[in-house]
């Protein structure tokens, strides 16, 4: 059975010096004459860490054991704040159609490059308190009537309400976002090498695609 921790998400002070970022999966088959055929195994990229070296005091040592001890180890997923990508601007942000009724749109991010060449990431764990929706020109406002959206926090999927234009191509969003984590071990070493010297073994930590 899947299970995630919305609160708290991994510690700020402690993800800050954490080694993160996005990694593909490519299969290349070459010849000896060079030639290549390279496979994507997956469309986009999961992010993947390491908090070898983040920890610098008692207090955060205790804080890591304590919250490597509630997730499980690897069982149980946590939100991961990705200090170096965890903002959603308008002008990078695209939002499906993922409602039958039409009134609900999953916020990605747009990642581009040039023409032909960009990925597009859903954000299932945007921040509460920290989305912007704009129809158009037009600012939209938080709240459960018509003219309105709600946000499930949870899936990152926004609910509009009547009034408000229900054509993806004429809504973008700013947010706040964190990535949907879980450590990659299930053993966690620690030492201490000597007064307020503290140390522990590899824990990485990667992203899930399915919190």
């Amino acid at each position: 059975m899947a299970s995630f921790m919305e609160s708290p998400r991994f510690p700020d002070d402690i993800s800050y010096g954490v080694t993160f970022g996005p990694e593909f999966v490519t299969e290349i088959a070459s010849t000896p004459a060079g030639a290549e055929q390279r496979n994507r195994v997956r469309s986009r990229a999961l992010c993947r860490g390491e908090c070898a070296h983040a920890v610098k005091t008692q207090a955060q040592l205790t804080l890591l054991i304590a919250f490597f001890r509630s997730v499980g180890g690897r069982f149980s997923g946590f939100r991961f704040k990705d200090w170096s990508d965890y903002q959603l601007a308008l002008a990078d942000s695209v939002l499906t159609d993922v409602g039958v009724s039409g009134a609900q749109f999953q916020l990605n991010k747009r990642y581009r490059a040039s023409a032909g060449f960009q990925e597009v990431r859903p954000l299932r764990k945007p921040v509460t308190g920290t989305l912007v929706l704009k129809d158009g020109a037009s600012t939209v406002a938080p709240g459960v009537g018509a003219g309105q959206w709600t946000l499930d926090a949870s899936t990152g999927v926004v609910t509009i309400g009547a009034g408000v234009t229900r054509l993806a191509g004429n809504l973008t969003a700013s947010c706040e976002f964190d990535v949907p984590c879980r450590f990659d071990a299930d053993s966690m070493a620690t030492s201490i090498q000597s007064y307020q010297i503290y140390s522990w073994g590899q824990i990485p930590v990667v992203e899930i695609s399915n919190p």
